[in-house]
């Protein structure tokens, strides 16, 4: 297992802990430099320089994985090496036989932790991931509210709150719609309903922000609020994959340490651009770039199941609008479990949470072969193309998606469905808790056996939070908001206004990321032409930010280029032949090369695999 004389893992890790050892000891930082690069020749993989410290391990299959914690200062600055508290992040480690160098991966969010490292490993490399500051069920402090939070009030009453169900600080404040990374429980044309989303908003800014789980004392006494070091610029690694978001963890390194990055794929992409309001449009208009490549292809492909559904009277665009219509008059609903007369009392499907649903499955088409047959299918069941149980069904199925919450914890809170048993929508994002589920891979690795999802939704204001600039007031926010309003439909502007809403007030100043702009880095950038989350003109972006990187772009569908999306004649498979290439050898397809899609959306079993 070790890698003497090879130790580029250890020198990885100390390009993260010298500013750790330079508040440690008083020396010049060029002789810790010259003392740190002599001790780097004689270790090995296994046996890193200090900041690191490996506690359990257990083999997998012919994999062996290793899970630690790294120390790290809250405050890389000089000025605070004798004042900064530290912070224990996980690390975990896959390395299979063979491995001879690092690789980091990094799975987007923000909101994935070290765990998502499992499975992920590829020959040649040891493939790590460390947790984000605040990320993940180990983290502390933890971005997420505390399940200790969590009430569990009777049935019965009039009316319910979020506070009925919850005192955190960070969760959304009474009367705020649930809101997700991208999609709000509301109409999104409307204006009122959205001026109500922005002023929640800026208030759970607020009150977040006040919290007093933020404030961390130094060994001198100097208090610091960890809200204002949890952005990008504080992780920093080596041979770099990232996917989503983390191809922004990955472009800030590159920026910050060009000469220590070695390979680097950074796959359907952030932008290098970081200003709040320029973020919201890129990700509503991906979004709407995507539906309407949707609606275009079941027109061409109407013989095509399920898009043989629709027809040239009552093609999937006329359809969607009759939707729209039927929303906006609450006549999409399903019953509750709540008596009322003549029956169950019936709860109203919103424009927003359709709109979070649609794209949360084209998301998925980039990781499973049944491509944007289950988006189609659902506006066929909505349009009672199947009928009216199927429809209602449908209704039922979303609801539950998000008014539901959190799932996995002891509590006899955990896994309610509000909108059946108390008549109103609070979710995962309102309480600012994800659901936990068990992950047995976990077993032996000294860290609990669960894992967390990421729809508390407090991540995208911490950490987008401090990485994008751009404030505004909520009259600010309004004009923003209607002036997209006015150029884009409801897809694009629901998205816009979840997104928007995270950041446009958060409280901790911001600290820009550089992501990109730096020559000399051969980066390898992909991009789906139809991503619905990170805009393919995102990934135009990163490659022009970086002069030395080359572009391949799949034509297809879903989010970041993945195997698990593959199908027949998707055309995909010479772009994961050239990325396979490029881990083996280094080598970069030629700037420009694109994958041709061959066949109509993907199908996959769709009866089965969708129903």
């Amino acid at each position: 297992m070790a890698l003497t004389g090879k130790c580029r893992f250890a020198c990885l890790l100390w390009s993260l802990q010298i500013l750790a050892t330079q508040q440690r000891r008083p020396e010049d930082a060029s002789s810790i430099l010259q003392e740190k690069m002599v001790r780097a020749e004689a270790c090995d993989l296994l046996h890193p320089l200090e900041g690191l410290k490996w506690t359990h391990s257990k083999k997998v299959g012919n994999n062996i994985v290793y899970s630690g914690n790294l120390t790290v200062p809250l405050s890389p600055h000089a000025e605070d090496k004798d004042d900064t508290p530290f912070l224990d992040l996980l690390v975990m480690l896959e390395v299979p036989p063979g491995a001879s160098e690092p690789r980091l991966v990094h799975c987007g969010g923000p909101g994935s932790d070290a765990t998502c490292v499992l499975g992920m490993s590829i020959q040649g490399y040891a493939s790590f991931s460390i947790s984000q500051r605040g990320i993940g069920v180990t983290a502390n402090p933890n971005f997420e509210c505390d399940p200790s939070h969590m009430k569990f009030p009777p049935k019965g009453q009039w009316n319910y709150e979020i506070s009925d169900f919850t005192d955190c600080p960070c969760a959304l404040p009474d009367g705020a719609p649930l809101v997700g990374q991208s999609f709000a429980n509301l109409d999104p044309k409307n204006d009122c309903q959205v001026e109500v989303l922005f002023r929640s908003m800026a208030l759970r800014s607020r009150t977040c922000a006040a919290d007093s789980k933020w404030m961390l004392t130094g060994p001198r006494g100097k208090k610091y609020n960890f809200l204002e070091w949890s952005g990008t610029r504080m992780l920093a690694h080596e041979n770099l994959d990232g996917a989503s978001y983390g191809t922004a963890v990955a472009a800030v390194y590159a920026n910050m340490f060009p000469d220590r990055v070695a390979k680097m794929v950074i796959n359907g992409n952030m932008p290098p651009v970081p200003n709040t309001l320029e973020f919201a449009k890129g990700q509503g208009m991906a979004l709407t770039q995507a539906f309407g490549h949707l609606e275009r292809m079941c027109v061409k492909w109407t013989s095509t199941r399920p898009c043989d559904y629709f027809s040239n009277e009552m093609s999937l665009t006329k359809a969607w609008n009759a939707l729209i219509g039927e929303i906006r008059a609450e006549r999409l609903t399903a019953p509750t479990n709540l008596p009322g007369l003549g029956g169950n009392v019936s709860f109203p499907l919103s424009i927003g949470l359709l709109q979070g649903y649609v794209q949360e499955l084209m998301i998925i088409a980039g990781f499973v072969p049944t491509g944007w047959a289950k988006p189609v299918l659902t506006l066929v069941n909505l349009a009672g193309m199947r009928g009216q149980s199927a429809r209602v069904d449908q209704v039922a199925k979303i609801l539950d998606r998000y008014c539901t919450l959190p799932t996995g914890y002891s509590g006899e809170w955990s896994g309610v469905k509000t909108w059946r048993d108390y008549g109103v929508c609070i979710g995962q994002q309102s309480v600012g808790l994800s659901s936990s589920e068990p992950d047995w891979r976990l077993e032996g690795l000294g860290v609990p056996l669960r894992r967390k999802g990421g729809d508390g939704f407090v991540n995208e204001g911490t950490v987008l939070g401090q990485d994008l600039f751009g404030r505004f007031t909520v009259a600010q926010a309004m004009g923003a908001y209607r002036a997209f309003r006015a150029e884009w439909e409801e897809m694009a502007t629901s998205s816009f206004v979840g997104i928007f809403s995270a950041f446009f007030s958060w409280d901790a100043e911001a600290i820009p990321v550089q992501t990109g702009f730096r020559a000399g880095v051969r980066a390898f950038v992909v991009g789906n032409l139809y991503d619905p989350a990170c805009s393919y003109t995102w990934s135009n972006h990163m490659r022009e930010s970086l002069p030395n990187a080359v572009m391949m772009t799949w034509q297809g569908v879903g989010h970041c280029l993945m195997p698990g999306g593959n199908y027949q004649d998707s055309g995909m498979q010479p772009c994961l032949n050239r990325l396979d290439e490029y881990w083996k050898t280094g080598e970069l397809p030629f700037d420009g090369f694109t994958c041709r899609t061959e066949a109509p959306v993907p199908l996959g079993n769709w009866s089965t695999e969708t129903d």
